[in-house]
C-alpha cells in the first residue's frame, strides 16, 4: 500500500515537472520589440500571476515624436500635415498628420521643446525604435521676410526691453 502511494506521488511529481517544462517558454501575445524589462534581473525570480516582466512595443504602426521648438509652438496644431525624412532613408519621405502635442515642454539636446506625435504605417518593418530624422510641418503660408527676420527682430526687441 505504501509503495502504491509512493508510486502515485512520483507519477504526479513527474506530471508536474512535465507541465512546468512544457510551460517554461514565455511568449508575448503580440509581435514586437522589448522596450523595457531585463532578462538577467528576471531570471530565477519568483513570479506572481499578472506580474509585468517585459513591455513589448508593436512594430506595425510606429509613433514618431517630433520636437517642436518653443518659439514655433504657437504656429503648430494637431491636424497639420507633416513630411518626415529619416536619416536611415535620406532619399525617401513619408507624409502623415500631426495627431497630438504634449501639453508640457521637455528639455532635449539643451533646447526647450514640445513633443508632437504622429503615426507611420510600418507594414514592411522598415522603421525601428530610436531612428532619427527631420520633419517639416505645414503650418501655413507666411511672407518670406517674416520667416527670415521674425526671430532676429524678436531677439533685438527683447534685448531693447520691449
Amino acid at each position: 500500500e505504501v509503495t502504491k502511494y509512493d508510486l502515485d506521488r512520483l507519477q504526479l511529481r513527474s506530471e508536474l515537472l512535465e507541465h512546468r517544462t512544457a510551460n517554461l517558454e514565455i511568449r508575448s501575445p503580440l509581435a514586437g520589440i522589448v522596450v523595457s524589462g531585463d532578462l538577467k534581473r528576471a531570471e530565477g525570480m519568483p513570479l506572481a500571476k499578472g506580474q509585468t516582466l517585459f513591455e513589448i512595443a508593436p512594430l506595425d504602426r510606429m509613433v514618431v515624436e517630433v520636437a517642436v521648438p518653443e518659439s514655433d509652438i504657437a504656429y503648430v496644431a494637431p491636424g497639420m500635415a507633416v513630411r518626415v525624412q529619416l536619416d536611415a532613408f535620406p532619399l525617401r519621405y513619408w507624409d502623415a498628420t500631426l495627431e497630438r502635442i504634449h501639453p508640457r515642454s521637455e528639455v532635449k539636446e539643451d533646447q526647450n521643446v514640445f513633443v508632437a506625435e504622429l503615426r507611420l504605417d510600418n507594414r514592411h518593418d522598415q522603421f525601428k525604435p530610436g531612428m532619427r530624422g527631420q520633419a517639416r510641418i505645414a503650418a501655413g503660408k507666411f511672407p518670406w521676410g517674416w520667416c527670415w527676420f521674425r526671430r532676429p527682430i524678436a531677439a533685438a526687441l527683447a534685448w531693447l526691453g520691449w
